[in-house]
């Protein structure tokens, strides 16, 4: 496999000129400003249950400003609790492009709808549009876009709060449930892996029509291994920086080989000490262009920007089926997509930088 290239041999890892950090105030607008609305939801406005990952867009918040301030870029930081606030603050703000970290509202519904109001407001949105999150958010509408593009997907079905479980229309073997439109692994656990109708799933399904108050997707459990392309978009194009794994080799045989809620935000837990990533994943170059080529369709088709990671699951024989793509992924420091830019040698403020310019370019074209 080559080198990666030297920092002077890519956009990437363009020089950038060295700026003293500047801190937000109002004294650094005019009437022409340009700098960063870094908006974001208030913590508390998640599901229940699911303290850890609502509160950790606080992390991702500090992250991109401490970026912000090494740039040398203006900018103030919002937080908002619902579609009217963040419609409020838009039309009073001077800022020409918004960082997106909106991950929650009191309507759930609504915040896939944060980038058309930027856009209606005319300022640059970084991350995906509006149709592209209420796309993704639908886990099920995801897979069957991606797989009438050709693209392999796990068979699953949908239950709606209330309906029963259709028994003859799963898929065999090994089942994992989960909420149709959540993302961080919410709602997920060792007791979503199920053999088939029974108890069990029965149980799993009626805990998320329960906790979650939204269908539940029975989904074909694939493979043992568990892959995330993470993909940066430079100069108009996406680019897969790398390919990472879950190493679940310390994982007994009874247990299921799955990034759950443990494994992502309690760190107390053994999935949360006994999921490392291994950067780059263990794979052949056929399998990693393979891969690679999977993941920017999924891109490409869902209608992604600036950033986004495309998940996995891998068979022993190397066959695979994306599980979701997630627009605006996680960027807090321990986060895989961070991870990720680390490997592939772009620093954090690079990262905010090409985002920030790509937003700009999108605005004015």
């Amino acid at each position: 496999m080559p080198a990666p290239p030297k920092a002077d041999q890519s956009p990437l890892h363009r020089p950038r000129p060295r700026t003293p950090a500047l801190r937000a105030s109002p004294s650094v607008y005019t009437r022409r400003a340009r700098g960063v609305l870094l908006l974001h939801n208030a913590p508390g406005l998640g599901p229940p249950n699911c303290a850890e990952s609502d509160s950790a867009v606080l992390d991702q918040v500090e992250h991109v400003r401490a970026a912000l301030c090494e740039l040398g870029e203006p900018h103030r930081i919002l937080s908002v609790r619902t579609l009217a606030d963040v419609s409020r603050v838009l039309s009073h703000a001077r800022e020409d492009v918004v960082f997106n970290l909106v991950e929650a509202l009191a309507d759930p519904a609504t915040v896939p709808l944060v980038p058309a109001l930027c856009v209606w407001h005319g300022k640059a949105c970084t991350g995906g549009t509006a149709w592209a999150l209420q796309l993704t958010q639908h886990k099920q509408l995801t897979k069957q876009l991606l797989a009438a593009t050709g693209l392999p997907v796990p068979p699953g079905v949908v239950v709606p709060p209330g309906a029963p479980v259709p028994a003859r229309s799963l898929p065999p073997g090994q089942l994992i449930v989960k909420p149709l439109a959540t993302d961080a692994s919410e709602g997920i656990s060792a007791a979503s892996v199920c053999t088939g109708y029974g108890p069990r799933l029965r149980r799993a399904v009626r805990q998320i029509h329960q906790h979650f108050t939204q269908p539940a997707l029975i989904e074909s459990f694939f493979g043992t291994r568990e892959l995330q392309a993470a993909l940066l978009e430079v100069a108009g194009a996406p680019r897969v920086l790398t390919i990472a794994e879950i190493d679940f080799s310390a994982f007994p045989p009874h247990k299921p080989r799955i990034v759950d809620y443990a494994a992502k935000w309690l760190p107390h837990t053994f999935e949360y000490q006994f999921t490392p990533r291994v950067i780059p994943a263990p794979l052949t170059p056929r399998l990693r262009a393979q891969v690679a080529r999977a993941a920017i369709t999924a891109w490409r088709v869902t209608g992604c920007h600036d950033y986004a990671r495309v998940d996995f699951r891998m068979d022993a024989h190397g066959r695979f089926v994306i599980l979701e793509v997630n627009v605006n992924p996680d960027i807090a420091p321990e986060a895989g997509y961070v991870a990720a830019l680390a490997a592939a040698r772009v620093s954090f403020p690079r990262f905010v930088q090409i985002v920030l310019a790509n937003a700009r370019q999108r605005i004015r074209s």
